[in-house]
């Protein structure tokens, strides 16, 4: 066991310095270990490249940036005088990503402490696994045990007013069912500012929070949906990944 153990361990500092090495990424292995399969879903899986403005000057808003690795591939992939949000509201994640973005040098990326919700406040994040922090407190993968912490929560319309955001190129989202109350609540005029949305969506287990309603949702504010699909899973859930582009 223990040999396996550490056969493991080497194939994924490989895999790990693999990556960095191709994209130029100077990440600290001993804090990205845990989170080596959201690397390799970005920069190798290459999750948000479908319809990403790719090497243009764009503005671009990540909620859920975790350690900030799609932050980094879209200030990588897009001109240098982009604008990129990235959004997060767990401490520690956020550590991490202020980290990861000085580590790579990547200075075009303004970083928020804070939740994107369905409504303007104070509200709890209930912590799991750094990838399923939520603001649901039955969300599925939080697991039994349910620690709290207090962050600040903007609807997608007042970040976009605070920020003084005229157009978002793209819409990355990735924020453990906070997904529906985010677009639920989120006006005809500020969807008309956003020309791509890339997510991921998760299960609920209730037929008013599925994919089917989140794709009602856009195709109702003009947008066209270019992906819809269901990811595998080991799991009694349904969660997967769609991407609407304006018409």
């Amino acid at each position: 066991m223990i040999n396996l153990l550490k056969r493991i361990l080497r194939r994924d500092k490989k895999t790990f310095t693999k990556i960095c090495n191709v994209v130029g990424l100077t990440l600290n292995y001993s804090k990205n270990k845990n989170a080596l399969n959201v690397l390799k879903a970005i920069f190798e899986e290459r999750e948000y490249a479908d319809y990403f403005p790719f090497y243009k000057k764009v503005t671009v808003v990540d909620i859920g940036a975790h350690y900030g690795y799609f932050s980094i591939f879209a200030s990588k992939n897009t001109s240098a005088d982009s604008q990129i949000f990235s959004i997060e509201p767990s401490k520690e994640n956020f550590n991490s990503l202020q980290q990861n973005l000085e580590d790579c040098q990547i200075e075009n990326v303004k970083t928020f402490q804070m939740a994107i919700g369905g409504e303007n406040g104070i509200l709890d994040l209930y912590t799991g696994l750094s990838i399923n922090h939520s603001l649901i407190e039955n969300y599925a993968l939080l697991g039994k045990e349910k620690n709290t912490q207090k962050v600040e929560v903007k609807t997608l319309e007042q970040f976009i007013k605070d920020n003084e955001i005229e157009q978002i190129d793209f819409l990355k989202m990735d924020c453990e069912g906070a997904e529906y109350a985010i677009l639920f609540n989120t006006l005809s005029s500020i969807f008309e500012k956003i020309n791509v949305i890339s997510m991921e969506f998760h299960d609920m287990k209730d037929p008013d929070f599925t994919g089917d309603e989140i794709v009602k949702k856009l195709e109702e504010n003009g947008f066209e949906i270019v992906k819809f699909e269901y990811e595998r899973t080991g799991m009694d859930l349904n969660y997967g990944r769609i991407v609407g582009r304006r018409k």
